[in-house]
């Protein structure tokens, strides 16, 4: 194993930890305490003490109801300090402020008995379905990215030495390069799920600020919006992709050669109609990360461009979309270095009734085959 896929199965321990952590000491434990307390019985108690403690932390309030109360069961005295189902304090909705008004209020207190260990009682036995949603959370975006990055550690090649690059990439091993929009189409749905769980708990807290006449909580809806809008843009890519599928590219010739051709064929399954024009883009960029930490981004520097359209062609296998573009010499060959390479890319286009064809592949094209050509024409 490399050192960079060791090092991705190190890095995703902590999110995998977290994730199932949270999952085992707090979301189980409270699903299953609050199944058990169903079958508990109520029980007149006086109330001794009750208050509703405050705190701020690093950016709002946070609450705690406490309690003390007693009650007599079976032919037993018994003492009581449980309000809710999970303890400590927090500022998700208003159940805190709530269930101190209640207990306050309340004459005679009732409690919830566990009749098979009387010392065990609770006030308010209900599931808080806010706090439980931001538990689940915390465990699907921590859980979901270190089973993900162990996924993509585990299923990692490693390049064979003294292969050429686009013979030992399982990407372009067979020439038949399949585009990005599989991936796009979950890539998409991901970061919209995971957009509207971490905005979730925004629908659960402003209600709250509203009744207590904070109107400028409302602001924060458009975080739930946003994530509406991601999902609706997932929607359109799984659209896209359920009507054309994997349009595979072949190469002709391949690798493409950089200072001859680099052409090749697109086939779609489906029918198209015989007056659709693609547009093809083939572009060489220059990609390299600039500075570092949380303010590391992603540069891109446009080395080379060519365009063409192409008629979408019937064929034995489907839809047929052919290209050949004359590439000068002197460009850089493909690479596939995380922190700084050179992509050849080939986005294909092309507006159709209902849903629009929309297709980026990364391809090979190196230098050192002047003079190969390609066979297909446009």
């Amino acid at each position: 194993m490399k050192l960079n896929r060791l090092f991705l199965l190190l890095f995703s321990l902590p999110f995998t930890l977290i994730g199932v952590g949270v999952l085992l000491f707090a979301v189980v434990p409270t699903i299953h305490d609050w199944s058990r307390m169903q079958g508990w019985v109520a029980v007149e108690a006086t109330l001794n003490t009750a208050d509703i403690n405050s705190h701020r932390s690093s950016k709002s309030i946070v609450y705690q109801a406490t309690a003390s109360y007693s009650y007599h069961y079976g032919g037993g005295q018994y003492q009581g300090n449980r309000v809710g189902i999970s303890g400590g304090s927090d500022n998700i909705g208003d159940w805190q402020e709530r269930v101190y008004h209640e207990m306050t209020q309340m004459r005679p207190l009732r409690v919830w008995v566990n009749p098979d260990n009387p010392a065990e009682s609770i006030f308010d036995r209900s599931l808080r379905w806010g706090q439980l949603g931001f538990l689940i959370l915390f465990v699907l975006l921590f859980g979901g990215i270190g089973v993900g990055l162990t996924f993509v550690a585990l299923r990692a090649q490693d390049t064979p030495e003294g292969v050429p690059l686009w013979q030992a990439d399982p990407d372009w091993r067979e020439n038949q390069i399949r585009s990005n929009a599989r991936a796009g189409m979950w890539g998409a749905w991901i970061f919209a799920i995971f957009w509207l769980l971490l905005s979730s708990p925004i629908v659960f807290i402003v209600p709250g600020e509203l009744a207590k006449d904070n109107t400028i909580a409302i602001i924060g809806l458009i975080f739930p919006l946003v994530g509406v809008m991601l999902a609706i843009s997932a929607v359109r890519k799984t659209r896209q992709w359920r009507r054309f599928g994997p349009t595979p590219l072949s190469l002709d010739p391949f690798p493409g050669a950089i200072g001859g051709d680099v052409g090749g064929t697109i086939t779609i399954s489906q029918p198209m109609p015989a007056e659709a024009v693609a547009e093809i883009v083939l572009r060489c960029e220059h990609v390299y990360r600039q500075g570092s930490g949380k303010n590391a981004t992603t540069k891109r520097d446009l080395l080379w461009e060519g365009q063409q359209q192409a008629r979408c062609a019937p064929g034995m296998d489907g839809v047929r979309i052919g290209f050949c573009f004359k590439v000068p010499e002197g460009l850089p060959g493909s690479s596939k270095q995380y922190t700084e390479r050179h992509e050849w890319t080939l986005n294909v286009t092309c507006e159709l009734p209902g849903v629009d064809l929309d297709r980026h592949y990364t391809i090979p094209v190196f230098p050192g085959f002047r003079g190969e050509r390609s066979s297909v024409r446009p």
